[in-house]
């Protein structure tokens, strides 16, 4: 059952910096992790849990990373996921003996395909290589030189190379003048820039609407009038409400309309959706679509905490992406907009002793499968499906 798992995902990304895929994280909701495992029950349980959430909601139409442990790879429910829509990561722990050849050839003639996961060139890994279509290699932990080398050869052998743990945009520049095809980390939701730059006009335009947008008086008058300083920005307003995924049954051509039937938390949620268009650095969509689900998770866990002002929490989970989609540092941002001293203290001290700063810090741990300090108070149950419904949610935004 999904209540029984929790469930979140990371993006990888091509040489584009554009979304490649997911992969899915995933542990049992009370505490272990959810592989390797030995009862058939179990596995199956993972799986029907992947098949009931849906991988479309949790990776739209993008491939979906699947971890499979030694067991779960002779399982036959492995074969309940669409080969079409997954890849089957192979675990570094998996030894490739008759069996497992054997079952890595079946599961390949049926359509699916197979990677290796935390690839660090042991010898006992080294058969693998011809084996499998993709190979994670753990650009934290091997040795540059081990990387360089073993790039090469495996590029020569027509290998698909993934670097993962990928943390700052130094090493994504440096992996991708490797040759790597694929990148996985969270490099994509940290700023490069350390030192204030210059606003440029169209990132100046969004900040001043979500500056307005964070005035608890604002007007539907004064927002409209906001908007109507950028013709762009209207267009791309009206262009969001009459789409499909809005669900309205008459056109609507009115930005004031508009505002009217989206509320301050859309507005803001379209806000975020425009500045990560208006730059160029790699994963900024994603950095994007990050901020919406944080935002909705925030608000989820503050209402299952009982907190003041959830609104607040998803104010705070919404802009904490700004700095790394902007490429500003954050108190540069804060100071252009008018924030409240607690939410500019969440947003700027990542040990923020507030409700706001623990929330948001809660929030980062779940997207990084991080799940053992949650408790006390939070139902993961509900956590797991407003993480589903908000990932289902950036899908519509795009």
């Amino acid at each position: 059952m999904v209540s029984d798992f929790l469930m979140a995902r990371q993006p990888i990304f091509d040489r584009n910096g554009k979304v490649y895929a997911y992969e899915l994280l995933y542990r049992t909701a009370a505490g272990g992790p959810a592989g390797p495992l030995s009862a058939e029950a179990e596995h199956r349980s993972i799986v029907n849990a992947v098949v009931e959430v849906g991988l479309s909601r949790l990776a739209g139409s993008k491939l979906a990373f699947f971890n499979v442990s030694p067991q779960m790879l002779h399982s036959v429910c492995i074969e309940l996921l669409p080969p079409d829509r997954v890849v089957l990561e192979l675990l570094e722990n998996t030894v490739l003996d008759a069996a497992t050849e054997r079952r890595m050839a079946q599961l390949k003639s049926k359509g699916y395909r197979l990677a290796y996961d935390d690839f660090t060139f042991q010898p006992h890994q080294l058969p693998f290589m011809s084996k499998v279509g993709l190979v994670k290699i753990d650009v934290m932990d091997t040795p540059w030189q081990h990387v360089q080398a073993g790039v090469a050869r495996m590029k020569a052998n027509g290998v698909v190379l993934l670097a993962e743990k990928v943390e700052d945009r130094a090493m994504y520049d440096r992996c991708v003048l490797a040759g790597f095809d694929l990148f996985q980390g969270y490099f994509f939701s940290k700023p490069q820039t350390v030192t204030a730059k210059g606003i440029d006009p169209q990132t100046a335009v969004v900040l001043k609407l979500l500056n307005k947008l964070n005035r608890p008086d604002v007007s539907a008058a004064e927002l409209e009038e906001a908007i109507a300083h950028d013709p762009t920005l209207a267009a791309k307003l009206l262009k969001m409400v009459n789409s499909a995924g809005f669900g309205t049954t008459q056109k609507i051509g009115s930005v004031f309309t508009a505002i009217q039937m989206l509320g301050i938390q859309k507005l803001q949620a379209f806000a975020t959706v425009l500045a990560a268009s208006s730059v160029a650095t790699p994963g900024s969509q994603a950095c994007g679509d990050l901020g919406l689900v944080r935002a909705r998770m925030c608000e989820r866990m503050a209402r299952d905490l009982n907190l003041e002002k959830p609104h607040k929490h998803f104010t705070v989970g919404l802009l904490s992406v700004l700095d790394a989609m902007m490429d500003l540092p954050m108190r540069q941002i804060v100071a252009e907009l008018s924030l409240s001293d607690d939410v500019t203290e969440a947003l700027i001290d990542p040990r923020s002793p507030g409700n706001l700063g623990r929330v948001l810090r809660l929030a980062k741990a779940f997207e990084r499968g991080a799940w053992s300090g949650f408790g006390g108070g939070l139902n993961l149950n509900s956590l797991n499906q407003t993480y589903s419904d908000a990932v289902e949610g950036t899908f519509a935004m795009a």
